[in-house]
């Protein structure tokens, strides 16, 4: 029975998962530049790459290496720059750095076109979760949590009320202080009974 359940999780997480997806994560094999001098690639290199099983990274090896595969993080990708003339993609990074994150480029346009649309929902899909998960912190986790945290938070505003309080009195002292010097609001009231008087 435990491997027919697991036999319909499969189906179903299937159903979900666009073509798209699915050809990503059996992988498939590109060529990558290897090194670069002024944007432009001295060598490229076989490759294989394939998206993991949590789609939340893509894993790249050389092709024929027994080395461990090299992993981009999806969550760490700003966007994905195509060109369509060289069927390349380009992986940027979110730090804004100079150097992409992974360049790759399709041996066919339909592999490109694959690629190309699965990294695009896979940015979507991860900035949606990422706004969702910023939409359900709860208000709580923003109010003070311990005690400690909540008498922090009242000498502050106390703090901040005793400062404003003297700046109040300042303020104060100092139109007392002009308007002493001045005579006051009598020139003032006079000005305003010669302005009455003449209409």
């Amino acid at each position: 029975m435990a491997g027919s359940g697991e036999l319909v999780r499969n189906v179903a997480q299937t159903m979900t998962e666009s073509e798209e997806i699915l050809a990503m994560k059996k992988g498939a094999s590109f060529t990558r530049s290897s090194a670069a001098v002024l944007g432009f690639s001295l060598s490229r290199e076989a490759v294989r790459v394939q998206l993991s099983d949590d789609k939340a990274a893509l894993l790249w090896t050389r092709e024929g290496s027994e080395a461990a595969p090299a992993l981009v993080e999806l969550k760490q990708v700003q966007r994905v720059a195509e060109r369509n003339d060289k069927l390349e993609l380009t992986l940027h990074a979110k730090d804004s750095s100079k150097d992409p994150l992974l360049q790759i480029v399709a041996p066919s346009r339909l592999q490109y076109l694959v690629w190309l649309a699965g990294l695009k929902e896979l940015l979507q899909q991860g900035a949606a979760a990422e706004k969702a998960s910023e939409a359900k912190a709860p208000a709580e986790e923003k109010q003070p949590r311990g005690l400690a945290d909540k008498a922090k938070q009242a000498m502050y505003f106390q703090k901040r009320d005793m400062e404003i309080s003297a700046a109040k009195r300042q303020a104060e002292a100092r139109k007392n202080k002009y308007m002493k010097e001045s005579g006051g609001l009598r020139f003032t009231a006079e000005a305003m009974m010669e302005r009455d008087q003449k209409r």
